[in-house]
């Protein structure tokens, strides 16, 4: 857990990418359902990605094998006008002394559609 600092604000990557597909593209699903035409009702009919900026994560050290991350949000549905959006208050404190490494989360999220978390590219949180 070298280099992280109390405070320090990590980056934060954007949601995902969401897509509309029309219903001629329920059966497919993978790349051949992409004809590069969005909005024409066919294959791919949207593509959307909300912003970050209601996102935050804030790093403490707790010690010297372990951190603590706030986790805070509210993100919408960018291809539906009036998405409820997406909001989340979470705490993750990682300890590094065993391994694999421990985690423990709390707080709240309302989850829908959907919200991941990922320690080391694994998910802990689905």
């Amino acid at each position: 857990m070298d280099g992280i600092k109390d405070g320090v604000v990590p980056e934060n990557l954007p949601p995902g990418v969401t897509r509309a597909f029309a219903e001629d593209a329920l059966p497919v699903l993978d790349d051949s359902d992409r004809d590069g035409v969005l909005g024409d009702c066919h294959l791919q009919h949207a593509e959307g990605q909300a912003s970050n900026q209601n996102m935050s994560i804030v790093v403490r050290r707790l010690s010297s094998t372990a951190i603590q991350l706030d986790l805070r949000g509210r993100v919408a549905n960018p291809l539906i006008a009036l998405a409820e959006p997406i909001d989340w208050d979470l705490r993750l404190v990682i300890d590094s002394t065993s391994s694999p490494h421990t985690w423990h989360l709390t707080g709240r999220e309302d989850g829908f559609p959907a919200i991941e978390i990922y320690v080391n590219e694994s998910p802990i949180y689905q």
